[in-house]
Order: C-alpha cells, then sequence, then structure tokens
C-alpha cells in the first residue's frame, strides 16, 4: 500500500511528503526567506514527516532569496532528523545564492545543488539510506 501523500501550505512555501524519506519544499515565486520563515518551516517539515529521519528536496521558486542571517541559520541550526539536502536551480540568481550558501555558509550536513530533479532526487535517496541503513551505498 502506497502511503497518501501530506502537505502543508505555508506564505512562501508547500511542503509535500509521501512517506519516501524525502521531503519535498516547493518555494514560491518573489520571496524573501527571514529567520522566522526558517522556524516557521522546519515546524512544518517536522510535522509532516513526524519526527523520523528524512532528506529535503528544495525547489525554490523564481526569484526566491534568503537574508544573509537566514542562510546562517539554515545552515546551523539542529537538523530535527534532517540527513541530507539537495536544491533544484533553474535560475542564475538562485545558482549564485546556493553556490554562497555552499561555499561560505557551509550546511552542517550532506548539501548539494542540481539542474535536474531526477538526479537530485537520487542522490536524496542515497543519503537517505547510508543514513537509515548505516551503509556506505555503491561503489
Amino acid at each position: 500500500m502506497v502511503p497518501m501523500a501530506r502537505s502543508i501550505e505555508l506564505e512562501k512555501a508547500t511542503f509535500m511528503y509521501e512517506g519516501d524519506g524525502i521531503l519535498v519544499i516547493y518555494m514560491k515565486e518573489d520571496v524573501v526567506l527571514e529567520v522566522d520563515d526558517i522556524k516557521e518551516m522546519d515546524e512544518a517539515g517536522l510535522e509532516l514527516v513526524q519526527g523520523k529521519p528524512h532528506a529535503t528536496l528544495v525547489i525554490p521558486g523564481k526569484r526566491t532569496s534568503a537574508t544573509h542571517d537566514a542562510m546562517k541559520y539554515a545552515a546551523k541550526k539542529d537538523k530535527a532528523g534532517r540527513v541530507a539536502e539537495a536544491s533544484v536551480i533553474k535560475s542564475l540568481s538562485t545558482r549564485l545564492l546556493s553556490r554562497f550558501y555552499h561555499a561560505v555558509i557551509r550546511p552542517n550536513l550532506p548539501s548539494k545543488y542540481f539542474s535536474n530533479e531526477q538526479e537530485a532526487r537520487e542522490w536524496l535517496k542515497e543519503e537517505y539510506e547510508k543514513a537509515v541503513n548505516g551503509t556506505k551505498g555503491i561503489a
């Protein structure tokens, strides 16, 4: 039996979880994330995954951005069961922001950005399996 997808709609993002270990965050267009937004998003994500280990896939909307403080908070906060995160980057501005986040802010868990959603999902599934099953993955 396939679990039923659950979702939560927030002002700046929509969260989807299908029970497969990957929490998907669809960011809305033309938003700038603040620290309080990140905190609200964390609560929504934890509610959907019910506190279980999970990987996070972020799909930014057009012109999605974040303040420097929001990026620092997101990178260094307690991950509450999150084992990896990936972003699907479709625009130059979001690519530059992602490069800055990964190179300067440096998140405290495995994190990558992709131009292809399927590749991002495959990487997240590998990271999730490694974390949950304690495996090294296929070499």
